[in-house]
C-alpha cells in the first residue's frame, strides 16, 4: 500500500456532517483530499494543497469525470436522509453514476457508508434507497467496503442528532412516537472517521461490511433520558401510538415540502427496531474502540452545559 502523502482520496458528501469529519480526519493523517460537493462555503473546509473542492452533482451521468481525475480511492457519502423527492434519483442513480465513474477512471476502491436503516423490517423511502445502493456497489466488481452505522451524533447542526437536542431542549414535553424501546447504538462522528480510515489502510476489508455502533445499546426513551440531564434539563416524555405517528408523517409528507418528521424517522422508531449490531469485527478487525455514550455526549454537548452555567 502507497504511503497517505501520495494517495488522493475522492470523499462524496464530503460538505456535510460525516463527510467533513472524514476530510479532516485524512488530512491529519496525510492523505490528499478532493472534496466533492454540490455547493460548499468557502470558510466550510481548510483548503490548501492538500485539499481541493470539486463541484458535481452526482445525479448528473458524466458530471463526476473531472473529479476523479487522480483518485485511489472514493469514500461515498453523499445521501438524501430526508425522503426527498429525488432520494432514488441521488442516492441509486447516484451510486450508478460512481460506480460508472470509478471504471471508466480505473478507480478500484471504494469505501460505501450505507446506514442501520438498510436492515430494518419495514424500510422508508431513506433505508430502501440506500439498500438498492448498497447492491449496485456489491455488484460493481469493484473493491468496495460497505459501512452500516447506527445513529451518528456529534456537534451536528442540522442532522437527526441536532434535532434532538434542540427539540429537547425547546419543547415543554418531549414527544416520542411507540413506546420508544427501539434499540440504537447511537456513534460519536470522529469514531466513524476513524473506521474510514481504517476501512482505507486495510485491504483486508475489501468485499465486507462491518456494522459501526458505539458499545453502548440504549432504547430511545434512555437516549432522550441521557440528554436531557446532560444539557441540565428536565422533560417528561409523552408516547403518541405509532401508527398515528406513521399516518402523521405520511400526511406532512403530503402537505409540507419540509417536513418535521418523515416516514423514514417513524420506521425507525418501530417497535420491530430492537436489533443490537455485531460491533466485534470492528474492534477485532480495524481496531477501532468506539468511545462510550457518555464521554461521546460530554464531547459532543459540552457547549450546551457549559452555555447554561
Amino acid at each position: 500500500m502507497r504511503v497517505a502523502q501520495d494517495r488522493w482520496v475522492l470523499v462524496t458528501g464530503a460538505a456535510g456532517f460525516i463527510g467533513s469529519a472524514t476530510v479532516l480526519t485524512l488530512l491529519d493523517r496525510g492523505y490528499r483530499v478532493r472534496a466533492l460537493a454540490r455547493r460548499v462555503s468557502a470558510d466550510a473546509l481548510p483548503w490548501g494543497e492538500r485539499l481541493s473542492l470539486a463541484l458535481a452533482d452526482i445525479r448528473v451521468p458524466g458530471a463526476l469525470s473531472a473529479a476523479m481525475d487522480a483518485a485511489q480511492v472514493v469514500v461515498h457519502l453523499a445521501a438524501r436522509k430526508a425522503d426527498e423527492p429525488d432520494s432514488y434519483a441521488v442516492n441509486v442513480e447516484g451510486a450508478r453514476n460512481m460506480v460508472s465513474a470509478c471504471k471508466a477512471h480505473g478507480v478500484e476502491r471504494i469505501i460505501n457508508v450505507s446506514t442501520q436503516a438498510t436492515t430494518s423490517a419495514r424500510r422508508g423511502m431513506y433505508g430502501e434507497t440506500k439498500a438498492l445502493a448498497d447492491q449496485v456497489f456489491a455488484a460493481s466488481g469493484l473493491s468496495v467496503t460497505t459501512l452500516i452505522p447506527s445513529l451518528v451524533y456529534g456537534e451536528d447542526r442540522g442532522g437527526v442528532f441536532a434535532k434532538l437536542v434542540e427539540h429537547i431542549r425547546r419543547l415543554p414535553v418531549i414527544p416520542v412516537i411507540g413506546n420508544g424501546q427501539a434499540i440504537f447504538q447511537p456513534i460519536h462522528v470522529s469514531d466513524v472517521a476513524r473506521t474510514i480510515l481504517a476501512c482505507i489502510e486495510n485491504d483486508a476489508t475489501i468485499n465486507r461490511a462491518y456494522e459501526v455502533g458505539g458499545p453502548d445499546a440504549v432504547t430511545f426513551n434512555d437516549l432522550i433520558d441521557r440528554i436531557a440531564r446532560y444539557i441540565g434539563v428536565r422533560k417528561r416524555r409523552v408516547h403518541i401510538p405509532w401508527r398515528a405517528g406513521l399516518l402523521a408523517a405520511r400526511l406532512c409528507a403530503r402537505l409540507l415540502t419540509r417536513p418535521p418528521i418523515t416516514v423514514s424517522n417513524v420506521l425507525g422508531l418501530s417497535p420491530s427496531n430492537a436489533k443490537r449490531l455485531d460491533i466485534r469485527p470492528l474492534m477485532d478487525e480495524l481496531g477501532v474502540f468506539p468511545m462510550s455514550l457518555d464521554n461521546g455526549l460530554q464531547r459532543a454537548l459540552g457547549h450546551a452545559r457549559e452555555g447554561r452555567a
